[in-house]
């Protein structure tokens, strides 16, 4: 929720305009509007019909705004609380099948070269990528006609 605060010794965007009254009011909405009537000049004048015109126009874009903003939260929270499946993960998911995952494979589903494939079956043997800890994953690789099929296999104790 969106929390606006009206000041009134501050000065608003319009020079020489402040409000009456300090307002620090939660509104269910966010925020809530005031009445034009008042605002006032810097020197206690009323405030110019044009004037009070803009302002109105420019509170009307807020309010459409912070409509827009609550439709665009609304849509995304449920993507957020989404799980982020990585394409490492990917890799572990196709080594723990039965029957293991082939480079080519490998490469279709993540879209690697085959360099950085078989960097990451390196780094899981390992269970380091870089300076970064990652699960270590026991991998045996198998060769049927020309292919090298991979396989996470049951960590032995």
């Amino acid at each position: 929720m969106i929390q606006v605060k009206w000041w009134a010794r501050g000065s608003s965007d319009t020079p020489g305009i402040k409000w009456r009254s300090r307002v620090n009011q939660r509104h269910p909405r966010g925020w809530q509007r005031r009445p034009l009537e008042q605002l006032q000049t810097g020197d206690g004048r009323a405030l110019p019909a044009h004037l009070k015109a803009q302002i109105g126009r420019e509170l009307d874009r807020a309010e459409l705004l912070l409509e827009q903003i609550k439709v665009v939260e609304a849509e995304t929270e449920p993507a957020a609380e989404a799980p982020r499946v990585t394409k490492q993960q990917i890799v572990v998911d196709l080594l723990k099948r039965p029957e293991g995952a082939s480079t080519q494979e490998l490469m279709d589903a993540t879209g690697w070269l085959p360099h950085t494939v078989r960097a990451v079956i390196s780094a899981l043997r390992k269970g380091k990528s870089g300076k970064r800890e990652i699960p270590r994953v026991p991998i045996e690789a198998t060769r049927k006609d020309g292919v090298t099929v991979y396989r996470a296999v049951e960590p032995t104790t």
